[in-house]
């Protein structure tokens, strides 16, 4: 267990690392990120039938929030 969670932190802190040279463009989309994966993880282990339909309802979801708001060019 000593292990896992000492190669947890050095992940993270090379997570931290990379998200600090890649700039704060990548913050706001990452946290989301984080938000869904801890949802998805709560339910998976909640109920892992549903698993896939979860996973499936998430990326259509996703792809629609994406194509709602195209990016405009302003001429």
């Amino acid at each position: 267990m000593v292990e896992k969670d000492n190669t947890k932190l050095v992940n993270e802190s090379e997570e931290v690392k990379l998200s600090t040279k890649m700039g704060k463009k990548l913050a706001p989309d990452r946290s989301l990120f984080r938000i869904l994966m801890a949802i998805f993880t709560f339910i998976s282990s909640w109920q892992e039938v549903q698993l896939k339909q979860f996973h499936l309802y998430l990326v259509v979801l996703w792809d629609f929030q994406v194509f709602q708001h195209p990016i405009t060019h302003s001429d």
